[in-house]
């Protein structure tokens, strides 16, 4: 957060960020006494834009602040089940490389790494060899740093280690994962799994790129696009279908049918406005119900980004009905209405 914010809205910045790690880090059990899971994931809490003109310094140096370490206090005892949050506040001035609380911020990460390294599973003697590889495989794929699970297992044993088990290389994937050398996908509808060898291209050159502001100015209304769509986009991939693939996988877009064509609807690109009769309330003999989700508080923007992903969802449960003609689907940007028989849901 910024120190120099007012106290309610450090909070609520601190409160947002904690709820959006909370979201994504997945309890491990055994639970313990009072909710505490058994591995919890470690936080610090860092204030920028520090300087002497607004906080006092201790003896160590470091700036000091009462409020801040009040709000501290507050969010440690609402999230000590879930999360290891470092007992002090640190403030600093990012624009000083060298000021106390950097130094502070540093010894505190590689305190926590010693801690976290300590509990992880013993590394491979394969893997250092697997490292170097990489290189070389990500030179031979450089336009698609994409290979399935069966042909990474392949390449380990006849590049690296002819002796290397089915075990071996689920342990070395994880290890690899772990480092951030590879990204492994599990893909459940078709139970293949791909590896992704380059994290940074998968990151950057492919999300990071079709949800940028300057992609997302110029998309498709429709949020549908076909696989000759998107051979424009990335013309150095020779199978621009195994992309999309990908993107399926992560489940930014599913596979939709458009007159006897297939084509990938990405809900995150639909921009298209509900018609203003999407909704007929005038029907007296109709029952209408409803289920209002209502996110935590701190996290009121989260639906943003979660509903492309419900969207998605109710695409590929489209294809759970016996009969596709038994019902229909139709999605706008931020709304869906599903029809089946007399039925209709928003």
């Amino acid at each position: 957060f910024r120190a120099t914010d007012p106290t309610e809205v450090q909070y609520k910045q601190v409160l947002y960020w904690i709820n959006f790690l909370k979201g994504r880090v997945t309890p491990s059990e055994p639970i313990g006494h009072c909710g505490v899971i058994s591995r919890r994931s470690k936080v610090v809490v860092v204030g920028t834009h520090a300087t002497a003109s607004l906080f006092n310094k201790n003896a160590d140096g470091e700036y000091v602040c009462s409020d801040g370490e009040a709000m501290l206090n507050t969010v440690r005892l609402r999230f000590e089940t879930h999360f290891d949050i470092h007992d002090k506040l640190i403030l600093l001035d990012a624009s000083q490389a060298n000021c106390p609380g950097v130094k502070a911020l540093k010894n505190y990460l590689n305190r926590a790494r010693e801690s976290i390294v300590s509990r992880l599973q013993k590394p491979l003697g394969l893997l250092e060899t697997t490292i170097n590889y990489l290189m070389t495989l990500r030179k031979q794929h450089a336009n698609f740093p994409v290979i399935t699970w069966p042909h990474f297992t392949t390449i380990i044993r006849n590049d690296v280690n002819p002796l290397a088990g089915d075990t071996h290389c689920r342990q070395l994937i994880q290890q690899l994962q772990l480092i951030g050398e590879v990204v492994y996908l599990r893909d459940e509808t078709s139970e293949l799994d791909y590896v992704v060898l380059s994290p940074e291209w998968l990151g950057t050159h492919v999300l990071g790129y079709l949800l940028s502001a300057e992609y997302l100015s110029r998309c498709r209304i429709t949020g549908c696009y076909s696989v000759d769509d998107f051979v424009p986009l990335y013309p150095e991939i020779g199978e621009v279908g195994d992309l999309l693939q990908i993107l399926d996988t992560l489940q930014m877009c599913s596979q939709c049918d458009a007159h006897g064509d297939t084509e990938f609807e990405f809900p995150a690109f639909n921009l298209l406005e509900p018609p203003k009769d999407v909704w007929q309330k005038d029907r007296p003999a109709f029952v209408y119900g409803g289920l209002r989700v209502l996110p935590m508080r701190g996290m009121e923007r989260s639906l943003i980004s979660t509903f492309p992903r419900i969207q998605v969802a109710l695409r590929r449960s489209m294809q759970d009905f016996q009969d596709p003609m038994d019902a229909d689907l139709t999605q706008w940007h931020k709304c869906s209405k599903m029809c089946s028989g007399q039925m209709e849901a928003l």
